[in-house]
């Protein structure tokens, strides 16, 4: 599922970004997360083909686990319109065997570095994730401990596990 973002307001509430500018055009992240009952790990890699972006990964989440990802092109706040079709992008993917994939069309954005933000918490664009997901991380990602772990203040104590890359679209 593809959706697009139509406010700057809108999405600097959900998520600060920090701007990073290198010359890459694919990127392997990997995120881990210690839970009561082990560790959960998030591995992924976004690449450029051509202007289609993949984003491939894998997880030892449950399969039906929602997982996030958010595009954001370096020019996006400092936009002073609405029109943010080609500055900003989210979807979801849902884990089968352990994988996830998504491509994103780019052909109409400028050239310039895209952050790619991947991941795994309670809720997704608001729909809570399956059971043994949320037996897995808890209600509010309580159970979710270790350095890729961001707590978000805008939404209280919720808390996700995250990875994040950069592409830069030539």
């Amino acid at each position: 599922m593809t959706r697009m973002l139509h406010t700057p307001k809108t999405m600097m509430a959900r998520h600060t970004f920090i701007r990073l500018c290198c010359g890459i055009t694919a990127g392997t992240a990997l995120c881990e997360a210690d839970t009561p009952t082990g560790n959960l790990s998030l591995l992924a890699h976004a690449q450029l083909v051509g202007r289609k972006l993949h984003i491939v990964g894998n997880t030892d989440a449950p399969d039906g686990c929602v997982i996030e990802w958010e595009l954001r092109h370096q020019e996006l706040y400092g936009l002073n319109s609405e029109d943010t079709d080609t500055t900003a992008a989210e979807g979801s993917v849902h884990v089968r065997g352990g994988a996830f994939v998504a491509d994103v069309d780019l052909k109409f954005w400028k050239p310039g570095t895209v952050q790619v933000w991947i991941a795994l918490q309670p809720e997704a664009f608001g729909t809570p994730q399956p059971a043994a997901v949320t037996q897995l991380i808890g209600e509010r990602g309580e159970k979710l401990k270790g350095p890729n772990v961001h707590t978000v203040g805008a939404y209280g104590d919720l808390k996700r596990l995250v990875s994040e890359q950069i592409v830069r679209l030539p």
